[in-house]
């Protein structure tokens, strides 16, 4: 059955459809913003307007011309007056001036050394929330400096100044876990901390975390992830991990066996004199692995390892001494004065 519209009805929905159709919805765009100019750059002040601004309290100011007599900037050199009015500025609440008068009461520039200045001036920086004197702190805690020796102490500013970026801190809060100073041993929390100094590029970080990969301490055991911060540390001229990035090579762990590059890392860390790696690369050199066989070198590498108490470098050259012929041993004499040179 079908359903039938009436006319009237017919007319009315054709009049609400025109209706409808007639009414547009109007959108206003707001108008566009004009960004402000950036303000202009400060006008910087003579040395004379520096000094008027000082003399009137200005810490900032003071601070400026304690710099300007520190590094003789318009002016001669004159430490004791930089002191003088970076202490001004100090009292003034200046955190920059607040870390000069600490690192000069610390040092004894400009002022007498005063080790417990130095740690107050410290502390009113590290209250203001600077890493560098949380870390300065943790030092002088860490070390006694004309302070007992506080190992908790130590932690506690470390992990502040961490907590802020600082890699060095980093570095040594991580070291605090490692040994348990201060704390309970905590490998993972150690290798946290390594991590974080070795990605800003601490080596001694990126040695040691590459280490505890080597062995699974505090994290899961990896030769790959291992060989890779031994190179990060390695390239950055760090002896151990030198030495330790050749032995990987050297037996194939973590990257496949290369006896050249082996011999290329533990010659570098043989000339940071490392008596191991001197040892090394005297068998290298005499068996002729990764490197000419050349027993005059062999002889002088193992003649510096046994100098320094390595035994079995020790009983390789007391055995070489019987066999190289006596032009063999002048040769080596002088390669030995040579390498201890360099």
């Amino acid at each position: 059955m079908k359903r039938v519209i009436s006319a009237a009805l017919l007319v009315m929905m054709m009049s609400a459809g025109h209706a409808a159709a007639a009414t547009k919805t109007t959108v206003t765009k707001a108008p566009t913003v004009k960004a402000a100019p950036p303000a202009p750059p400060p006008v910087p002040m003579t040395l004379d307007q520096v000094r008027a601004a000082a003399a009137a309290g200005d810490p900032g100011a003071q601070a400026e011309l304690g710099r300007v007599y520190y590094n003789g900037l318009g002016t001669e050199i004159d430490h004791a007056t930089a002191f003088d009015w970076y202490a001004k500025a100090a009292t003034g609440n200046s955190l920059k001036a607040q870390l000069q008068v600490a690192d000069m009461y610390r040092t004894g520039d400009g002022v007498a050394q005063d080790m417990d200045q130095a740690r107050q001036w410290y502390e009113k920086a590290a209250a203001q929330g600077s890493a560098t004197a949380q870390y300065a702190l943790g030092k002088i805690y860490d070390g006694g400096q004309g302070v007992p020796v506080d190992e908790k102490a130590a932690l506690l500013w470390f992990a502040r100044a961490a907590a802020r970026g600082l890699a060095d801190a980093q570095y040594n809060l991580a070291v605090m876990y490692d040994q348990g100073q201060g704390t309970r041993v905590n490998y993972v929390q150690a290798a946290a901390w390594y991590e974080k100094a070795a990605d800003q590029g601490i080596a001694d970080a990126q040695y040691n975390l590459g280490m505890m990969f080597a062995s699974g301490q505090g994290v899961i055991h990896d030769d790959k992830a291992s060989v890779y911060w031994l190179y990060a540390a390695a390239k950055q001229g760090q002896p151990s991990a030198q030495y330790d990035l050749g032995l990987a090579y050297l037996n194939g762990k973590g990257v496949p066996r290369d006896e050249a590059k082996a011999y290329e890392w533990l010659v570098l860390a043989a000339k940071k004199n490392d008596p191991d790696a001197q040892f090394y690369v005297a068998q290298l050199c005499n068996d002729g692995r990764g490197t000419t066989r050349d027993q005059t070198q062999a002889y002088a590498w193992a003649t510096l390892a046994s100098r320094q108490g390595q035994t079995a470098a020790a009983d390789y050259v007391a055995v070489a001494d019987q066999t190289l012929t006596p032009e063999q041993k002048a040769q080596a004499v002088s390669l030995t004065a040579s390498l201890m040179r360099n």
